[in-house]
């Protein structure tokens, strides 16, 4: 009887290891040989302008009390601006839903998030040191940035 449950349990733990195999390989298209994993998101900004659209630089610096909105799937108010070390950037969510932004520096695994903000409600946030920092809300996944000089 031993014998039995030992052969009935090895096999359920291989039609285990089988199904999640089966599941990861699932995402390959037969046809294409192309995976149908959704790719890391683009680093590009949506509704940013380009070298071929734009006539002058789509950098803004922000002045004291100006305050970037957060637009959810259209974006955000302003999608890079520049400010020196120091300086603090302030958000408004212009959304009916809470908002809650994402932000990582340059190349590098430093991330921190912003507080729930409730409609209405701003974060403000002093950079300390230099870098470009993207952000995204991390509802809609737009991305913009903040250059720190």
């Amino acid at each position: 009887m031993k014998k039995y449950f030992v052969v009935i349990l090895s096999l359920f733990v291989l039609f285990l290891v089988g199904c999640q195999k089966a599941a990861e390989t699932a995402a390959i298209d037969t046809n294409t040989g192309a995976s149908s994993v959704p790719a890391e998101p683009s680093n590009s900004i949506q509704g940013a302008a380009t070298a071929d659209s734009a006539t002058e630089n789509s950098v803004e610096t922000l002045a004291p009390g100006d305050e970037i909105k957060v637009l959810g799937h259209d974006g955000f108010s302003s999608s890079e601006v520049k400010v020196a070390v120091g300086e603090a950037v302030t958000w408004k969510n212009e959304m009916n839903k809470v908002s809650v932004l994402v932000f990582k520096k340059d190349d590098t695994l430093v991330m921190f998030n912003s507080k729930n903000m409730k409609p209405g409600e701003t974060y403000t946030h002093a950079f300390s040191e230099a870098g470009v920092y993207s952000y995204w809300d991390i509802g809609f996944g737009d991305k913009a940035k903040v250059v720190v000089e």
